[in-house]
């Protein structure tokens, strides 16, 4: 019913039968769920809130790639910036639809490429080694059976603290 890129941590749900999947799998066809992710961005954001309305497709010249395009399907990401630093920005994402890398092709739109992130970003001068700082930070859906929505999360994980940590410090030579 949904996924999460190989690479992003955090949140996932699983069905454990037929009529659970449809139940779940509704409401992420319906837009009822709501996702929360968070990230580390190369560059200092200009605008701290906003929102990200394009088109994504595949890209023409990489087949595992998608971009921006005139061709594609809508999406539609809210942004907020949690902290901006000189270099970076800790940033909340809420994808309103559910394009495969939807979140990492519109922070790469906006110029401001997800930390680490090897397919859309670029090797970043001051975390050579980072691995794509995206997490997955909870997920509000209603189960099986159930009438109220609930809200599950997962703590970040320990491998954004020392990006954080050195950012927070100016420890960036």
């Amino acid at each position: 019913m949904h996924r999460l890129d190989k690479e992003t941590s955090g949140v996932i749900i699983a069905a454990y039968d037929d009529e659970a999947l449809t139940f779940l799998s509704d409401q992420f066809k319906n837009r009822k769920v709501s996702k929360t992710y968070i990230a580390i961005v190369q560059g200092s954001l200009k605008e701290t809130t906003g929102r990200i309305e394009t088109l994504i497709a595949r890209d023409g010249g990489d087949r595992k790639r998608f971009a921006v395009s005139q061709h594609g399907k809508a999406a539609l990401t809210y942004y907020k910036a949690l902290k901006i630093w000189h270099s970076h920005s800790l940033v909340l994402l809420r994808p309103k639809t559910g394009r495969t890398h939807q979140l990492r092709v519109h922070m790469r739109y906006l110029g401001h490429p997800i930390l680490g992130d090897p397919v859309y970003g670029s090797q970043d001068r001051l975390f050579p080694g980072a691995s794509l700082m995206l997490h997955a930070k909870s997920l509000a859906i209603t189960l099986p059976g159930e009438t109220e929505e609930r809200i599950f999360k997962a703590p970040v994980p320990d491998r954004f603290i020392p990006v954080i940590r050195r950012l927070k410090t100016g420890e960036l030579l």
